[in-house]
């Protein structure tokens, strides 16, 4: 009898384990467009990047997107501009918050990029080019949708960030930035 019951209990987490590893790739082109739908609804920019990837072994009990190449290329008074581009993302989160509906805020335990370049530009009337959320049109009292990011962990490898205002023709470049740390909330 205790052998039937660790055969039958070993057998579940078998297929469990299993379909945790096996998910990711049957359903990764509707993760790849969820993820480019959410950006596209809430960026007024070309957003583009070559693979998204879903895991729950990677940094197991968290789940781990990475999403690589990602690329923002800004549209006008910009047109053309690359605002940021990055060679990978990660953010780890808890499996729950990827089960959330749209308008529940989405926290993220962590994350990091590596071979990231920030672009920041000002031009002569001041305008910036990182100002890319959609802009509201209709006028309403509701309160903004809430996006709640409790990182406890942050790592950035090669981080290139570069600035210019045309306006008073200051520049800045910091090349080869690497960082990481913890967050400690009160």
């Amino acid at each position: 009898m205790i052998k039937k019951i660790l055969k039958i209990t070993g057998i579940i987490i078998l297929l469990l384990a299993i379909s945790l590893f096996a998910i990711p790739y049957f359903f990764k082109d509707q993760i790849k467009a969820k993820i480019t739908e959410a950006i596209n609804e809430k960026v007024d920019a070309k957003v583009s990047f070559a693979d998204a990837d879903l895991s729950f072994f990677k940094s197991f009990p968290l789940a781990n997107v990475s999403v690589d190449k990602l690329l923002i290329i800004n549209k006008a008074p910009f047109e053309g501009d690359t605002l940021v581009s990055m060679g990978e993302l990660n953010l780890k989160m808890s499996i729950k918050e990827l089960l959330k509906g749209k308008d529940e805020p989405m926290n993220i335990e962590a994350i990091s990029t590596e071979n990231a370049v920030i672009n920041i530009l000002f031009n002569k009337d001041g305008v910036g080019n990182f100002d890319i959320a959609l802009k509201n049109e209709e006028k309403t009292d509701e309160k903004s949708k809430p996006l709640s990011l409790k990182i406890k962990e942050y790592e950035i490898e090669n981080l290139r960030f570069k600035y210019f205002d045309e306006g008073s023709k200051i520049k800045m470049i910091l090349d080869t930035v690497f960082l990481n740390g913890t967050i400690s909330v009160f």
